[in-house]
C-alpha cells in the first residue's frame, strides 16, 4: 500500500499520512510512505510495517501497490489509474475536490466520508490485504 499527501498540501501529516498509518499499523500489509519532498525526519515514528522516503519512482512503486491512499493530487492519481491501483482519497484543498469527483465517477476509487482516512479506509479496496 502507498500513502502520500503529494508535494503541495503535505505540511500537516495528520490529514492523511498519520491516520492511515494508525489504521494499518496492525494489518498484514507493507506501507510505503512518501513525503513529497519533505525530509522523512519530519514524520512521526513509523509502525513496523511501514517505511518512508521523500520520493519514490511511481512507475516502479505503483506496479507493486495494492491501494493508494492520497489527498488527491493530480500526478499520483494518474499514475495509480495507469497501473490499475484502487484509490482512497482524503483531501479537500487545491484541486482535490474536482479530482476526487472524477475518481469516483470513473469508478477507480472513493473518497473518505469525513475527509480523513481512518480504521476502515481500505476496506473493500480489492487487493487491500495483499501488500
Amino acid at each position: 500500500m502507498h500513502v502520500t499527501q503529494g508535494t503541495v498540501a503535505n505540511t500537516d501529516y495528520s490529514e492523511v499520512i498519520i491516520p492511515t498509518l494508525e489504521a494499518l499499523a496492525d494489518r498484514p500489509v507493507q506501507v510505503a510512505v512518501t513525503t513529497g519532498g519533505r525530509d522523512v525526519s519530519t514524520l512521526p515514528p513509523l509502525p513496523a510495517n511501514a517505511f518512508a522516503a521523500s520520493y519514490l519512482p511511481y512507475d516502479e512503486l505503483l506496479a507493486r501497490t495494492s491501494v493508494l491512499v492520497t489527498n488527491g493530487g493530480y500526478g499520483g492519481l494518474h499514475h495509480a489509474m495507469r497501473h490499475g491501483v484502487p484509490i482512497v482519497i482524503a483531501g479537500d484543498s487545491e484541486d482535490k475536490v474536482e479530482t476526487s469527483a472524477r475518481v469516483q465517477y470513473a469508478g477507480v476509487g472513493g473518497e473518505s466520508a469525513d475527509g480523513s482516512p481512518g480504521a476502515g479506509c481500505c476496506e473493500g479496496c480489492g487487493r487491500a490485504d495483499s501488500g
